[in-house]
């Protein structure tokens, strides 16, 4: 397995998680689910689909009701896409 592709299933990993966590308010997993979703797209380049997720992502990182945990887990995410949107380059 490359590391794209390591990297790849990691934030998907982490979304999942979020978006299964009944303790995280609904905006906050429908966000995670759709960035899932974003991610798993095959008919655009890895590049833009982790560029679409982020986005998403940090649309809800000022939310107030937002749980600690859960921005940390976002922000990892984040991390993670961000290196996979430097491979296009």
């Amino acid at each position: 397995m490359s590391s794209e592709q390591e990297i790849l299933e990691r934030a998907l990993e982490i979304l999942k998680s979020i978006a299964n966590n009944p303790n995280i308010p609904r905006n906050i997993r429908r966000i995670a689910r759709e960035a899932f979703t974003e991610l798993k797209q095959e008919g655009l380049i890895i590049a833009l689909r982790a560029a679409n997720a982020i986005e998403k992502i940090t649309s809800v990182l000022d939310e107030p009701q937002i749980p600690l945990f859960a921005r940390t887990s976002m922000l990892q995410v984040i991390e993670l896409l961000d290196k996979l949107t430097k491979t296009g380059e």
